[in-house]
């Protein structure tokens, strides 16, 4: 099953990602695997991993562009969409941020804020024509309960 969410404007107060540590950055138009070191249910140290075939758990992550709206359209992609898959076995949580093009500045997004259930994927879709180029997700960790 897959969670998806539609998000507008980027929200007015901006986050000093310097000050976050165990964040996971990744740019429109890349996909990415990673694992971690397991703290109880924190996951610290995100590590990107080319294969997930070595046993360990891991999460995917991607921000890519589509012309998919509400509205049955097609054209050039232009809505960018970000996609969050859990390997582990307990429901992952994380926050989010997002930059926009030609801004340093990142704010805080609403993905995340829903675990993600074990084997499942979130999805999380900006406007058509959003300049959303960055996603930074951090404080990773893993719900003890499940989330159904």
């Amino acid at each position: 099953m897959t969670r998806a969410s539609v998000a507008g404007g980027a929200p007015q107060q901006a986050v000093d990602i310097g000050a976050i540590k165990d964040k996971v950055n990744i740019r429109l138009g890349q996909e990415l695997r990673i694992q971690f070191e397991a703290d109880g249910d924190r996951l610290r140290h995100p590590k990107r991993v080319e294969q997930a075939g070595d046993g360990k758990a891991t999460i995917q992550i991607k921000l890519q562009v589509t012309d998919a709206t509400p509205v049955p359209a097609r054209g050039v992609p232009t809505r960018p969409f970000l996609v969050v898959s859990n390997g582990f076995e307990k429901p992952l949580r994380y926050r989010a941020l997002a930059r926009l093009k030609g801004s340093r500045e990142y704010f805080q997004i609403s993905a995340g804020a829903e675990p993600v259930d074990p084997g499942e994927q979130t999805l999380k879709c900006w406007e058509s024509g959003s300049l959303v180029e960055e996603v930074v997700l951090y404080q990773f960790a893993l719900s003890p309960n499940p989330t159904r």
